[in-house]
């Protein structure tokens, strides 16, 4: 397996494990930066044939790697819980707030109405007084009417008058009252207004804070998830050359076996043809006997 940058290495000298951060074209190629950072040198350069490949260190590093990403796993699944745990106590606890301002605002709300009630019972209760002092009055000056109607008809007029004072005084008391009632009840209202805005603006500045915690947590995944894709990318590229070096090797041990398998078909049309001459030549010869012979029994005859 081909040393790369990334890899994880082990000095043949003295067994020190380490990463190789950068790769140069020289007599001291690798650079490995040493995974026990306690230990002098925390990196150096080494020849090729000075490292080698430490399966063992990759494999602890990847298992550390994988348990690191477990716990980090762990603890954002956990945290995202208690965030919604603690949301859902929030928003049960705004809710039973505003049920008790509400149930808080109709019973001041009852307490003004009563008030009114009873304020308005007294001015009838008190004008109901007048008009019977007024018929009592009336009965008196009646009886008295005949011996002295001036001083009657004087004593009626102020009493008419005064009556019509305390009237005027009493209507004056009963507006005042049902104004004051209106005032308080406006005062209420709006300041149950002021705090259901300061409640809003604090469930908008929370909510504004948990998008921004969220949008940073997408951030960090974001950050993560492009790392991986990086290392997956590297140990691709990784892959692919030894590939490459595989099909490299596959294509040279193929161009020899064809070279051979050519060789040898060559060395057989040779011995073939040499065979194909030996047989023609026997023949010529065993054709050439013959017409001796022929010619021998002829010159005999």
């Amino acid at each position: 397996m081909a040393i790369v940058v990334g890899s994880y290495v082990r000095s043949k000298a003295n067994g020190r494990a380490g990463k190789v951060l950068m790769i140069h074209d020289d007599d001291l190629p690798y650079k490995v930066a040493f995974l026990d950072p306690h230990v002098l040198p925390h990196s150096d350069w080494f020849a090729k044939d000075a490292v080698e490949i430490c399966h063992e260190t990759a494999k602890k590093i990847e298992e550390e790697e994988k348990r690191r990403c477990d716990e980090e796993c762990a603890s954002a699944k956990k945290a995202e819980e208690e965030l919604a745990l603690k949301k859902a106590a929030e928003e049960a606890a705004a809710k039973k707030k505003a049920e008790e301002q509400a149930a808080a605002a109709a019973a001041l709300k009852k307490q003004a109405e009563e008030k009114a009630a009873a304020a308005a019972a007294a001015a009838k209760k008190k004008a109901e007084d007048d008009a019977l002092a007024k018929k009592k009055a009336e009965e008196e000056a009646a009886a008295k009417k005949k011996a002295e109607e001036e001083a009657a008809a004087k004593k009626k007029a102020e009493g008419e008058a005064a009556a019509k004072k305390k009237a005027e005084e009493d209507a004056a008391a009963k507006k005042k009252a049902e104004e004051e009632a209106a005032a308080k009840k406006k005062a209420e209202g709006e300041a149950a207004a002021k705090k259901k805005a300061e409640d809003e603006a604090a469930a908008k500045k929370k909510a504004e804070e948990e998008a921004a915690a969220k949008k940073k947590a997408e951030g960090e995944a974001a950050a993560k998830k492009k790392a991986e894709e990086e290392a997956a990318a590297k140990k691709k590229a990784a892959d692919e050359a030894a590939a490459k070096k595989k099909t490299e090797e596959a294509a040279l041990a193929k161009k020899k076996a064809d070279e051979a398998a050519a060789k040898k078909k060559s060395e057989e049309a040779a011995a073939a043809k040499k065979k194909s001459e030996e047989a023609a030549a026997a023949a010529k010869k065993a054709e050439d006997e013959a017409a001796a012979t022929k010619k021998d029994e002829e010159e005999a005859a």
